[in-house]
């Protein structure tokens, strides 16, 4: 298969890495250095750190049928979630980062690779409209319940909860789990396969394909070094805040 590459994902994809970066910065002053940003603990702190997440990882998903090499890039992100979480607990150990957004990516990955010839017997359709349902079904997942929002549908047994690392990898959250940055594969899988079959919806690709020629050069930089820039950013961030304070 040829390498297809929509220059408009990687300038979004560099919006949504200027738009993590932001955040994290008042992460680090409210967290960190004491600063009082009362909001970000708000609806709209929660809302923009969510829009940032579900961003990049349909993006990831819509970007996992493009190109080859699907398993080689799975392994490198895993590799890299790994090791971030290694640095982490030498570093921080009270805040360590357990089933991060790069480990779950990476997994994603590979699930997503190695399920292909299943997952596209479903049409785009169909498979657009079955994943919301479930990620709409799973979104509080980690709370103890299926339901999305304010709508808590079904108190899910305790029990499901009781063991540990494996019971949060899956995404039945240990009470005595900590990360500092947590996505589960459920429900996150399911966004993912949203942004996956996104990518094979011919209306879609067309239209992709059309808006291609806006790509911003400086975004689309930073589109397709996301993983090298999103591994510096918070060390960079911490070090001019420890200089600056």
């Amino acid at each position: 298969m040829p390498t297809m590459r929509y220059s408009i994902i990687d300038t979004l994809r560099g919006l949504a890495l200027c738009n993590m970066i932001l955040y994290h910065l008042f992460w680090d002053l409210t967290h960190l250095q004491g600063v009082e940003l009362p909001w970000l603990d708000t609806v709209v702190g929660f809302v923009w750190q969510q829009g940032i997440c579900w961003t990049f990882i349909l993006l990831a998903g819509f970007c996992q049928g493009l190109g080859q090499q699907q398993l080689r890039r799975g392994l490198i992100v895993s590799i890299m979630g790994i090791l971030v979480t290694i640095v982490t607990y030498l570093v921080g150990p009270d805040a360590p980062i357990v089933f991060g957004i790069l480990s779950f990516l990476g997994l994603a990955m590979l699930l997503t690779t190695v399920l292909a010839p299943y997952l596209r017997r479903v049409s785009a359709g169909w498979g657009i409209g079955i994943n919301i349902f479930l990620f709409a079904a799973t979104k509080l997942l980690n709370e103890g319940y299926l339901g999305f929002g304010n709508w808590r549908w079904y108190h899910l047994p305790s029990y499901f909860y009781e063991y540990g690392y494996f019971s949060s990898f899956w995404g039945f959250q240990a009470e005595n789990f900590y990360s500092a940055d947590y996505f589960s594969l459920f429900p996150w899988w399911f966004l993912f396969l949203i942004g996956y079959y996104l990518e094979h919806l011919p209306l879609v690709s067309q239209a992709l394909q059309r808006f291609s020629q806006g790509e911003n050069k400086n975004l689309a930089w930073l589109g397709r070094h996301s993983l090298g820039v999103y591994l510096v950013h918070q060390p960079l961030i911490i070090l001019v805040l420890r200089l600056y304070f």
